[in-house]
């Protein structure tokens, strides 16, 4: 099996398929190598290398605590011949067992490689609005009867996630047709072409995508990708923080984001400045047009 087909066969209808998970580590060689089940068949098997970082995210994000400070992860698909154990979450000796929509979910994390990025990098929490933006996005989709399988929420949310900026609005792409509008929520179809892929590749190919729950978010990657395409002044500042989040350059994030939050200084002001002289400009024009037209009609 590859990465791929194990999530596959995890996420097929009455799957016998489970994943089993012990922390491992240089010990994994001296102990025995006893597996979760009596008779079976292991269709995959990895040892996953997991950053700190990496370990606090997972284990927030599905609410499984590892013991120990194991810097891996000995990883399982397998399917067994008796039905004994057939719960969701099992636990035998240091093997944690998971079937079903908690097998699928972790084994999402851990072998999808968009997400497992997300897993290495992001800052979970360094916004506190983030969880409530998330939670206003949910409640929008629901309001449209938006599906989650047609709904890609874009760069913009995504790189608030990961910790690097606050999101201006709530950019996202969607297959159907938008019922409901909500202030501070965009669709962002004016800029599609630049993502490069149709929508219905990226909601179905996982290179270009992870799963925060039921939300498809546009992959870190896919996002570099955009921004490359449609390069304005932002998109620049934006890649360099993120190249400064996977090197860890603390200096060049804050340099760059100190440049981004000056764009969006500025370009807030120039839409205050055309609100407040709009109207003003508008009645000159129409003052304009009719003294024209009077001149016209003689």
């Amino acid at each position: 099996m590859t990465r791929s087909s194990a999530l596959q066969a995890l996420a097929s209808a009455d799957s016998a398929w489970r994943l089993a998970m012990r922390p491992g580590g240089g010990r994994i060689r001296a102990r025995s190598r006893a597996l979760p089940f009596a008779t079976g068949e292991v269709g995959y098997r990895e040892s996953i290398r997991l950053t700190p970082r990496a370990r606090v995210n997972l284990e927030r994000l599905t609410g499984v605590i590892f013991p120990g400070q194991a810097s891996v992860l000995e990883l399982l698909v397998y399917r067994q011949w008796s039905s004994a154990g057939s719960q969701a979450v099992d636990k035998r000796g240091e093997w944690l067992i998971l079937a079903g929509e908690e097998a699928v979910g972790m084994g999402r994390w851990l072998l999808e490689d968009s997400a497992a990025h997300f897993l290495r990098f992001a800052r979970l929490g360094r916004f506190a609005v983030t969880s409530a933006r998330l939670s206003y996005f949910r409640s929008f989709m629901a309001n449209n009867h938006f599906r989650p399988d047609e709904v890609l929420l874009e760069a913009s949310l995504v790189l608030e996630l990961y910790g690097l900026r606050k999101a201006e609005n709530i950019d996202y792409l969607a297959l159907t047709t938008q019922l409901t509008p909500r202030p501070r929520i965009k669709r962002n179809d004016r800029h599609r072409e630049h993502h490069g892929a149709t929508l219905r590749e990226m909601l179905d190919d996982s290179r270009y995508h992870f799963r925060l729950g039921e939300l498809r978010c546009v992959s870190f990657s896919q996002i570099a990708s955009f921004k490359r395409s449609r390069g304005t002044f932002g998109d620049r500042q934006d890649l360099g923080m993120m190249r400064a989040l996977e090197t860890g350059s603390r200096l060049a994030w804050l340099w760059h984001r100190s440049l981004y939050e000056l764009d969006l200084g500025y370009r807030c002001f120039l839409r205050w400045l055309h609100r407040l002289v709009r109207p003003w400009v508008g009645e000159q024009a129409v003052a304009f047009y009719h003294r024209w037209r009077r001149r016209r009609s003689h």
